[in-house]
């Protein structure tokens, strides 16, 4: 299932306001005392994670090249950081109901409606943009399941007018991240940032070979120019083609054959330089399941510590999925 934007990368113009991020520290309570051994053991990760630029943001979104817009790092920007948050602009079920998006649409302040509008339509024909073009183009889930083990469940469907601006790329820097608590899409570097690089999110699953996420992308109106689409390299198409295979024989094998296929998984994004933490805090949870089940605590404590050191990287500490991975540390420490 696509969980992420359905945006084309070329846009035409940024926003007529400026979204400005508030940090979510200031609201967010305290971790609690059960939490404190592991919030101070991992203290250089929730370092990373609280750390965000103070004097403003840390992006702005300019034109890139012949792609149009995005958002580019103005400057060093650490794995974990909090990048941008923004409320969404429009909320409604997930179905491509006309009636139901025009009434959210008439809902907005003029100029929220003439920043909507200048987002891309991948799907507009002759007469022009829609805006059942504009949301099927821009769309995010809204929602996350607490158990890191599910899969993200179909939920309501929002649209941002800042956010939509970040571009494609199979190699991303950044992810995102929905804060239930703030009703909030956040954006995280999954890795460390130069300034003047462009950030990156994955629209969906980048675990595949290049012609099967061309083929994948193209349907969401565009054709991916990223630098690992334009390599098209072989070797690379067959790590990320042996990514789907482990996906699938991991539901089929017993624990001790498990665990030697998520080290393989692990080994495959290094070689990859695929830093998408999602994919690496699912397959550290998944090894601390295999090895809670096999009685090897040491092994399970260690692979708690670092699911959770993954979850704080692209959710945050507060997350629910955070909250739950920092029980299961606590739970494999006592």
């Amino acid at each position: 299932m696509i969980s992420h934007a359905f945006q084309s990368p070329v846009v035409h113009h940024a926003p007529a306001f400026q979204v400005q991020p508030t940090s979510y520290l200031t609201k967010a309570k305290k971790p609690t005392a059960r939490a404190f051994f592991w919030t101070a053991a991992l203290a250089p990760f929730t370092a990373a994670v609280r750390t965000r630029a103070q004097a403003g943001r840390c992006y702005e979104v300019r034109k890139v090249s012949d792609k149009g817009f995005g958002a580019i790092a103005l400057e060093p920007i650490a794995s974990g950081q909090l990048v941008a948050e923004e409320e969404p602009a429009l909320r409604w079920s997930g179905a491509e109901d006309e009636a139901e998006l025009q009434e959210c649409f008439d809902a907005l302040s003029v100029q929220q409606k003439e920043a909507l509008l200048e987002l891309e339509d991948a799907f507009a024909e002759r007469q022009g943009k829609t805006i059942l073009g504009i949301a099927r183009t821009n769309a995010f889930q809204a929602g996350e399941p607490s158990d890191p083990l599910l899969e993200e469940e179909e939920e309501s469907r929002v649209l941002y007018l800042e956010l939509s601006r970040f571009n494609h790329s199979c190699l991303p820097n950044c992810g995102v991240s929905w804060d239930d608590r703030e009703g909030m899409l956040q954006v995280y570097a999954e890795r460390d940032i130069a300034a003047g690089e462009e950030l990156c999110l994955y629209y969906q699953d980048v675990r595949f070979p290049t012609p099967v996420r061309q083929e994948r992308l193209i349907s969401l109106g565009f054709q991916c120019a990223c630098p690992v689409c334009v390599a098209a390299d072989p070797v690379s198409d067959e790590r990320r083609a042996r990514m789907q295979q482990l996906i699938e024989e991991l539901e089929e094998s017993e624990d001790e054959k498990a665990l030697e296929l998520i080290q393989e998984t692990l080994r495959l994004y290094d070689e990859e330089r695929l830093t998408v933490i999602s994919y690496r805090k699912m397959a550290a949870y998944k090894a601390y399941a295999h090895s809670m089940s096999l009685g090897n605590l040491s092994d399970a404590a260690r692979w708690a510590k670092l699911a959770y050191k993954y979850c704080l990287q692209c959710h945050g500490p507060y997350h629910a999925q955070t909250k739950v991975l920092r029980a299961h540390a606590n739970r494999v420490r006592s």
